[in-house]
């Protein structure tokens, strides 16, 4: 959006704020530059964009144009080029071929601390880049690592879904071209036959798992955790929500004391917040806060009502407002299929 076009349609300040949005977006090629001279420019825009930066922060509840310039500001203000994370030419240059311009915020602080060899507790939302920001270091590190052993791989990811083992493994195979040494990601997970996968897990060196497979693997002895340096718990919270927490304890005490944990969630739940504290030894915290966007058309409305009476308040509301469409968010598959029997008996349509 330009200043100009804006100009007749929001407050002198808001298009002020317009102005210096366009400003900073000249800066943006100084601040990436390279070499001594460009490190003089970039201390300059620096300067400016932290001044820019402070006017956006007092005029920032002057308009909602100004709150949106304010955070776009904000985050380009922040960003920093993946070359500057520490990751290694091949890796970069990869990451240049995928069409990455810059790291999302929790990659740029994930990255330093599993490169550093950190224990992380990473806390974004879905869709913040968190498969990268893990992935992407951990292949730095094993650069440098011993070979693995013959079904003792090396890495170890454990998540609660085959979508997402399969993303996961996506991530890794995307970037494993890139590395000299030939290393070998495969995902594991229940519902498909098990054979196929005892064959392929001979010469792993990154597993993807779901916690379930995995035991079932190790209790054939197709698999050992005696080798694994580099943990990752991927969705914590939906893995405990999905009832895996005594999985969970079961494979934790397979893996050897020393190692690198790496724990991502979306919250930080009551369960999750446990897990972190008996997992984790110092760990570097990552949270990204959620964007809490102004939704206008939207009437929000809460009711403090006891458990025994959700059920009929959902019906009194569906009826009373002789709602046609209504979406209903249950904490499990069980809570769910409850509720929908429930509205059935009460003669209103559902399902789950």
């Amino acid at each position: 959006m330009r200043a100009s076009e804006v100009g007749n349609t929001c407050s002198p300040e808001s298009y002020g704020l317009l102005k210096l949005w366009q400003d900073w977006n000249r800066t943006r090629e100084i601040l990436s530059g390279n070499g001594w001279e460009a490190g003089l420019d970039r201390g300059r825009a620096t300067q400016r964009g932290l001044a820019i930066r402070h006017r956006l922060d007092q005029n920032a509840r002057t308009t909602k144009v100004a709150v949106s310039v304010n955070r776009r500001l904000i985050t380009l203000f922040h960003a920093m080029p993946f070359s500057s994370l520490g990751l290694s030419p091949s890796l970069l240059a990869a990451i240049e071929r995928e069409g990455y311009s810059e790291p999302t915020p929790i990659q740029e602080e994930a990255i330093p601390a599993v490169i550093g060899k950190k224990d992380v507790l990473g806390i974004a939302k879905t869709g913040s880049g968190k498969t990268a920001g893990y992935v992407l270091p951990i292949l730095h590190n094993l650069q440098q690592a011993p070979v693995s052993q013959y079904r003792e791989p090396t890495v170890l990811v454990l998540v609660p879904t085959r979508e997402l083992a399969d993303q996961v493994q996506q991530v890794f195979q995307t970037f494993l071209p890139a590395l000299s040494e030939r290393l070998v990601c495969l995902a594991v997970v229940g519902g498909v036959s098990i054979n196929p996968q005892m064959q392929a897990i001979g010469k792993v060196n990154i597993l993807v798992a779901t916690p379930g497979r995995l035991l079932e693997l190790v209790e054939k002895n197709a698999v050992r955790l005696s080798s694994i340096a580099t943990l990752v718990l991927d969705e914590a919270d939906k893995m405990l929500n999905l009832g895996f927490r005594e999985e969970l304890k079961r494979i934790l005490a397979l893996l050897p004391p020393q190692r690198q944990n790496l724990l991502f969630s979306a919250t930080l739940s009551e369960d999750v917040s446990l897990i972190q504290k008996g997992l984790l030894k110092n760990p570097q915290v990552v949270k990204i806060a959620a964007e809490t966007d102004e939704i206008d058309l939207i009437h929000q409305l809460a009711y403090l009502v006891s458990e025994e009476k959700k059920g009929p308040l959902l019906r009194y509301l569906i009826k009373q407002g002789n709602l046609k469409q209504v979406l209903v968010f249950a904490s499990s598959t069980l809570k769910a299929d409850g509720i929908v029997n429930k509205l059935l008996k009460n003669r209103i349509h559902a399902a789950a």
